[in-house]
């Protein structure tokens, strides 16, 4: 007969009409009932081994003293069973003990019972899908890398906030190091999982950031060797936590969860942090800089890693890991792009996993190995003066094929142009019930040639009359040049001189911007739109480019973009260049609508 596994007791749960979650923390609970009962850590009456001698009634009566017995209530999640036939809950307790008997459990990962997939339970979808909402599961190459960028060593003292499904405490466990959890929700699977490994560490259950736990006993806060964190996205915080914080942790008077909760972790760690956070960390204004500027300059970040879209299970959010130093005196920031190199493979059509963490944990520790166009050390002045974190913009001005002369200054986007936004949403979707309406034409990115001036604005728009006045000021204008910064971000175009001639106006669509140019600026319209649109300027303007599913510009990042000014011959060969293209334009045109007609007549109807 085959050694009873895990996968047995999950598929037997799920026999008697639990639900996927229920069933999920009915089997840790059950598991932590046997190993408390090896361990002796129960009353005789409430350990397996003997109930299992005595029968059916036995059982149920050890169960129940079992749930009582169990220290903060850890096998409270063994009620469920009680509603079950004694036969069945026999057979679920003998299937958990023979499992702890036969070794299984020596090695069992909360990831590998998550994965437990259709082929062991016949539900058509895994355990995974329904129990991630309550146990936020980690790619397990990501925490092998985050752990192996903490530098953890045997000993060592790991601050692991937020940690529900314990995979950093169990991995730096299995290092010699003593982690320290806390986590705002209570989950018993969370303790559970940290017994089956053998791991006898504090868990508690608070929100970290709010009410942190580790505090010597002046009260102040206790500092770990290394601090490990993957914090849930999106939190928000009242504003008198950072502006009533005792510990003083807050420099910045924020309510975003995220510049707290670095603020909290460096509060708490000596060594070393490493955080994956939402990739608008590294560009957001506010809050947000204020932090990046402060930890730029006091020289507290070691390294930014840009990891790959889809990588975890439940969001698609763009993220980032950041290596942190506590104690500060870096001079330069190592950057890599994980999701443009060879570190990543996909999965699925949306998924992406990491390959070889460790490898890619050594490529920043010693950053001159192997160099590549993926990753690149940039000092603290550079950052700074970029005022960004973003890998892929600081990466393309470090990797850039193009060097302008020292003649050709360079000068900020602001400088140059102003912007024209798109017609609010909300106007969009007025009434066009009115009998007296106006029309528009739309320029999208669809609109946008390879060569020439724009040509066409397929989309047409029927708006009220009252909305005529706010609309006027939208109107494309001669040379204006307009890009997409939403979707296919960075496409450019120029509009024509004789755009003021159609007999329906122009606007931008809602997924592009319009840059005109300032009266007095030294450039031509023209000039500037083929250098947007030249290799370079492609280059330069995809370095700002965020978002994992929908790539996005933001307004503040394009204006701060750094042109190089072209001097007047290069800005006339320009000019010239995208006149030739224009009328070479208008003969292809001709020549297919002539070679359209050829054969038109052919078969028509009389």
């Amino acid at each position: 007969m085959n050694a009873a596994q895990p996968s047995d007791l999950f598929r037997h749960l799920l026999d008697q009409a639990l639900s996927p979650s229920v069933a999920f923390a009915v089997g840790w609970a059950l598991l932590g009932w046997a190993k408390l009962s090896e361990l002796n850590r129960l009353p005789e009456s409430a350990k397996v081994q003997n109930a299992l001698k005595h029968g059916q009634t036995s059982i149920s009566n050890a169960l129940s003293q079992a749930i009582a017995a169990s220290e903060d209530q850890l096998l409270s999640d063994l009620l469920p069973l009680k509603g079950l036939p004694q036969e069945n809950i026999e057979t679920l307790v003998h299937t958990a003990w023979k499992i702890l008997q036969n070794g299984k459990l020596d090695n069992l990962s909360l990831e590998e019972v998550l994965s437990l997939n259709t082929d062991s339970f016949g539900q058509g979808e895994s355990l995974a899908s329904h129990a991630y909402g309550s146990f936020p599961l980690l790619p397990r190459e990501l925490v092998e890398l985050m752990v192996e960028l903490g530098d953890v060593k045997g000993r060592d003292n790991v601050y692991t906030p937020w940690d529900t499904s314990s995979q950093f405490s169990v991995a730096v466990h299995r290092l010699g190091a003593m982690p320290y959890t806390e986590t705002p929700e209570r989950q018993n699977v969370t303790r559970l999982v940290q017994l089956l490994a053998n791991l006898e560490a504090p868990v508690h259950c608070t929100d970290p950031v709010v009410h942190p736990t580790a505090l010597s006993q002046k009260g102040g806060l206790i500092q770990f060797d290394v601090a490990l964190a993957c914090p849930p996205f999106g939190m928000r915080y009242e504003r008198d936590l950072s502006q009533q914080d005792q510990w003083c942790r807050f420099p910045e008077q924020t309510t975003s969860g995220t510049v707290l909760v670095v603020r909290h972790l460096l509060a708490q760690a000596k060594r070393r942090v490493v955080v994956l956070v939402p990739s608008t960390l590294l560009s957001g204004a506010g809050a947000e800089a204020q932090l990046r500027n402060d930890l730029v300059q006091r020289g507290m970040i070691h390294a930014v890693l840009a990891m790959p879209k889809g990588l975890l299970p439940v969001t698609g959010v763009a993220t980032a890991v950041l290596v942190l130093d506590p104690r500060g005196g870096n001079e330069q920031v190592h950057f890599i792009d994980v999701g443009n190199g060879p570190f990543y493979k996909a999965v699925s059509k949306t998924r992406w996993s990491l390959i070889d963490p460790v490898h890619l944990a050594r490529r920043i520790q010693s950053p001159a190995l192997l160099p590549s166009t993926n990753e690149a050390t940039r000092t603290r002045s550079e950052i700074l003066d970029a005022n960004t974190l973003q890998v892929s913009r600081l990466l393309a001005q470090a990797t850039s094929s193009f060097t302008p002369s020292p003649s050709q200054p360079l000068v900020r986007l602001a400088d140059l142009v102003h912007t024209v936004r798109p017609l609010h949403p909300t106007l969009r979707k007025a009434s066009q019930s009115m009998e007296s309406t106006f029309r528009v034409h739309e320029v999208g990115a669809q609109d946008l040639p390879s060569h020439g001036y724009i040509r066409d604005a397929q989309r047409q728009l029927d708006l009220p009359v009252q909305l005529l006045a706010q609309t006027e000021s939208l109107y494309l204008e001669p040379l204006d040049i307009v890009l997409i910064v939403k979707g296919g971000a960075g496409k450019v175009g120029i509009v024509s001189k004789d755009v003021l001639q159609l007999s329906t106006p122009w606007i931008v669509g809602q997924s592009g911007i319009v840059l005109r140019m300032h009266a007095s600026t030294p450039i031509d319209a023209r000039a500037l739109f083929l250098l947007l649109r030249s290799n370079q300027g492609q280059e330069l303007l995809q370095s700002i480019v965020v978002g994992a599913t929908t790539p996005l510009i933001q307004l503040r990042e394009l204006m701060a973009l750094s042109i190089w000014l072209p001097n007047s011959q290069q800005q006339d060969e320009a000019i010239q260049a995208l006149e030739l293209e224009d009328n070479l334009q208008d003969q292809i045109d001709q020549l297919r609508n002539e070679q359209a007609a050829i054969a038109a007549h052919l078969w028509a109807q009389p």
